[in-house]
């Protein structure tokens, strides 16, 4: 669907099938080769020549995000914080209690997809009382997913989103867990935490992408990661087996997984008109 409204937004029209096939291209190459070499699109390659090793502003940054919480709302999220810092010392009992001291953490308001979900930032103090090596960790509520259909999943099921960034994602987030529902943590809902990278970006649609060959680049990447993470130890040790059924899979339904794409863009687009008017109409 991303595809789909990418080309929109770019006046790309006419691209949409023959980028959704590339994208599938990937997939399906990297279902049949799980070790099928990747090579890092332009766009990311443009990307990282604009990488800077300057922390001391990386951190600044993240401080600046950080909205301060009411006294209660503090000591709720204490009691998630040092649940989740005691797994991760028995995960990785190399490392000091200091390691993750609370150096300063507040509430987040970046992001688009996850604009309504609550959101917090911490940083702690890492492996050294030098401030230059701090780390920055997010705390994302975990939606619940219970009303949707096409998804199995249960309230606050926190876990599931650790097994998929183990799968999909390329950057491996080391301190990877999340504040359990028990302990009635902000209502009883699950927030699962990751490390930030130092230089994270993200892709802007309107000023990232030079052309469209760009977004092909990426399209084909997106593929062969979710190709190389979809089947990962699901069904070890009959991998193979899975990689095949799924591509059997593919070929059987892709006619109607590209209907269901073009529909959900056409009902996501209809949803955001619908909501622009309606803020319009409160505006006036």
């Amino acid at each position: 669907m991303s595809i789909y409204l990418t080309c929109r937004q770019r006046d790309w029209t006419g691209e949409e099938q023959r980028l959704f096939a590339r994208f599938l291209q990937g997939y399906r190459i990297a279902l049949e080769n799980p070790d099928v070499e990747r090579v890092s699109p332009d766009f990311a390659k443009r990307t990282q020549a604009t990488f800077t090793s300057d922390r001391t502003d990386f951190l600044g940054w993240c401080d600046s995000l950080m909205e301060p919480l009411t006294v209660g709302d503090q000591g709720k999220f204490d009691t998630g914080f040092r649940k989740y810092t005691t797994v991760m010392l028995d995960e990785y009992p190399e490392l000091s209690e200091n390691f993750f001291e609370t150096k300063n953490f507040g509430r987040l308001k970046l992001g688009y997809g996850s604009a309504l979900d609550r959101k917090f930032l911490v940083r702690i103090e890492g492996p050294t009382a030098s401030p230059d090596d701090d780390i920055i960790l997010e705390a994302k509520e975990v939606r619940d997913l219970s009303g949707v259909d096409c998804v199995h999943a249960t309230q606050g099921d926190a876990f599931r989103i650790l097994i998929g960034q183990s799968r999909i994602a390329n950057l491996h987030h080391r301190f990877l867990g999340y504040f359990p529902r028990s302990g009635g943590i902000f209502g009883g809902e699950a927030f699962w935490v990751q490390s930030w990278a130092d230089n994270y970006t993200e892709l802007n649609i309107t000023k990232s992408l030079e052309s469209v060959e760009d977004l092909r680049e990426i399209v084909y990447d997106v593929g062969l990661q979710l190709g190389r993470g979809h089947t990962v130890e699901i069904a070890d040790p009959f991998d193979s087996q899975l990689r095949r059924a799924q591509l059997t899979f593919l070929s059987e339904y892709e006619e109607m997984i590209k209907a269901t794409v073009e529909e959900m863009t056409a009902m996501t687009v209809a949803g955001w008109e619908a909501f622009r008017q309606q803020a319009a109409r409160r505006r006036q």
